[in-house]
């Protein structure tokens, strides 16, 4: 089965008039937003696809081992720099910006289409702990500093021409695509010809029953790997496309693990979502909507604030903290209430175990230990192998 990489092996041949721009061509345009650009990137000026891909050969050499992600992507820059169909692709307005102040991280860019067209392409988070603080922020806060960020960008890139614009993003990337094409100002809203939002959150209630939001209509494309458990949290765009995905469990949201149609320039489509990302849905719903706005908050600020007493700053910190860095998280463990203290100890303990199975059947675990009413409809409905990883 085909993949993004022998998807750009096979279409790289052909023009975007010969075979038109297409989900799989904006769900590459997700990834290459994750490529260092900082190293290259050119305040103010153009640089073609082929000139970014240049300036960063070799760059695979300096990543460390565990950074796969990145190395794929990397890839993917090169096979399209190097396909006519991508070449002349310009990139312009590449941004980054990440504030522990704001708890804000941020990135995007800009891609000049040949037919005239814009596709703005917002980043998901990366490996930083304030990065996935301001994932945890969007269940309690609206906005969240980083979608106040992509609608001045979305603005920012509109005020240039008046060309037709295509806004896209994958992870919290495609949330943020959501809510900048949703509070953006109607006239910019008029020129986005689609949005697209690759196994993204979805937005908080109130934000789905904006003006701005229900005005975008079928113009948003939502596509969720069958196993999903990122693109499921909060109010999903629906209709979703459940697409196929090769992979297991998390590492769904991987979009190199989505499969591609051999004869057509569209992801393999499934019927619904696995068993056990609709268990997960459920849970994580009932969880939420059994917390207030502000008990969310508190929670999420107790967690940022555990590790950041251990002085972490990034995701591999916490896989393998130094012995001071334990102490400090454990120390300031003890000032929280029992019941965060109990969740955020089955949590970590499963984390550091290093089986994402593990650490998702003590997250429900601890749900259902703190909401007995919804153990109990889960009982009802789940045998004990439900968060085993999702059948293909």
């Amino acid at each position: 089965m085909e993949n993004l990489l022998s998807y750009v092996a096979r279409a790289g041949q052909q023009s975007l008039t010969e075979l038109p721009l297409n989900e799989v061509d904006l769900a590459a345009f997700s990834q290459l937003v994750y490529v260092p650009m900082d190293e290259i990137a050119r305040p103010h000026e153009h640089q073609s696809l082929a000139e970014a891909s240049q300036a960063l050969t070799g760059y695979e050499e300096k990543t460390k081992l565990y950074e796969i992600f990145l190395r794929k992507r990397l890839e993917l820059l090169h096979a399209m720099a190097s396909a006519p169909r991508w070449a002349d692709l310009r990139l312009s307005g590449y941004v980054n910006e990440r504030s522990l102040e704001d708890e804000k991280q941020f990135c995007a860019m800009t891609l000049w289409l040949p037919d005239g067209s814009r596709a703005i392409a917002f980043k998901g988070t990366d490996a930083s702990l304030v990065g996935w603080k301001e994932d945890f922020n969007m269940s309690f806060e609206s906005p969240v500093s980083a979608q106040q960020a992509a609608v001045g960008y979305l603005h920012t890139a509109a005020a240039v021409d008046d060309a037709p614009l295509t806004v896209l993003g994958h992870s919290k990337g495609g949330n943020l695509a959501i809510w900048a094409a949703a509070f953006c100002d109607d006239a910019v809203r008029g020129r986005i010809q689609s949005v697209h939002s690759f196994d993204g959150p979805g937005l908080m209630d109130s934000d789905t029953q904006t003006a701005g939001y229900v005005a975008l209509g079928e113009r948003i494309h939502s596509y969720l790997p069958q196993g999903s458990l990122v693109g499921i949290l909060m109010n999903q765009h629906k209709p979703y496309r459940v697409v196929k995905s090769r992979a297991l469990s998390v590492f769904q949201h991987d979009l190199f693990s989505w499969e591609v149609e051999a004869e057509a320039p569209r992801f393999i489509s499934m019927e619904e979502l696995s068993r056990t990302s609709r268990i997960m849905d459920e849970t994580l719903d009932e969880w939420l909507h059994g917390m207030s706005l502000e008990e969310r908050r508190l929670f999420c600020d107790s967690v940022y604030g555990v590790l950041t007493a251990g002085n972490l700053e990034t995701l591999t910190d916490l896989v393998s903290p130094d012995l001071q860095s334990a102490k400090r998280m454990l120390h300031a463990m003890r000032d929280l209430d029992p019941h965060t203290r109990s969740m955020m100890g089955q949590v970590f303990r499963a984390l550091l175990s290093g089986t994402v199975g593990s650490a998702l059947s003590a997250i429900k675990q601890t749900v259902l230990e703190l909401l007995p009413g919804v153990a109990n409809k889960q009982e009802e409905k789940e045998p004990p192998e439900a968060l085993q990883p999702p059948e293909h």
